[in-house]
């Protein structure tokens, strides 16, 4: 089904209700936007990682924050190791 949606004056849209419900999407979630080959927009929520929980079985306990913060560090870690450094000159 296609809906029609309108760009505010800010660059927003809204998703609707029926489309929201279908996907499980609140407010707060995020969402990505990709452009596709044929000039369109594709747009997908991102699995949030604590929607994952119970998935794998561990002894250790992390609170909603600690698991934030250590995938934040990750993330950035990983970032900086692919990323070449430019060369200073002295």
């Amino acid at each position: 089904m296609t809906y029609l949606m309108t760009v505010t004056s800010q660059g927003q849209i809204s998703i609707p209700a029926v489309l929201r419900r279908d996907l499980n999407i609140k407010a707060g979630h995020t969402l990505t936007a990709n452009r596709t080959s044929d000039g369109g927009i594709h747009i997908k929520p991102v699995i949030d990682l604590l929607e994952l929980g119970g998935l794998f079985k561990t002894k250790k306990k992390f609170t909603s924050q600690e698991i934030r913060e250590g995938f934040g560090q990750y993330m950035a870690k990983r970032h900086l190791k692919n990323r070449p450094f430019p060369h200073v000159s002295p």
